[in-house]
């Protein structure tokens, strides 16, 4: 079934027009990157009906890892692709439109579900005397 989901999805991919070519080349290294994820994950009826054979593993691994490379300069697009529905803002803050990445990292932090409780009973006892390098 996820293959059957995945060659949908892929022949679709191929067979669509983009205004924009780099965005079927971006899709196909996610499909890329998706596969060979699953095979890594399990490939064992692969192994059974003799389509992988010994060896095929540590490739799989290896492609994986170019793809990967491959997609590594489209990431920071890939995460501020989609804006977030309640303040037409991007989800994160490396290098968003306006420039202001610290700002918004400051932002990010102070409205952290981390810091909307109070301080940790521990933190006094171990962590602010490792902080200080008493302990």
């Amino acid at each position: 079934m996820l293959y059957q989901t995945f060659k949908l999805t892929y022949d679709e991919i191929l067979r669509d027009k983009f205004k924009d070519q780099n965005v079927k080349k971006v899709l196909v290294i996610l499909a890329k990157v998706f596969a060979l994820k699953e095979l890594e994950t399990d490939s064992h009826a692969c192994y059974e009906t003799g389509f992988l054979q010994s060896g095929s593993n540590s490739l799989i691994g290896e492609t994986l890892d170019v793809s990967l490379k491959e997609l590594r300069p489209y990431m920071v697009d890939l995460v501020e692709l989609r804006p977030d529905h309640t303040d037409n803002s991007y989800l994160s803050s490396i290098g968003n439109e306006y420039g202001d990445c610290y700002e918004r990292q400051l932002d990010f932090a102070m409205s952290s579900r981390l810091n909307k409780t109070g301080i940790p009973d521990y933190f006094e006892t171990y962590m602010k005397p490792m902080f200080s390098g008493k302990l």
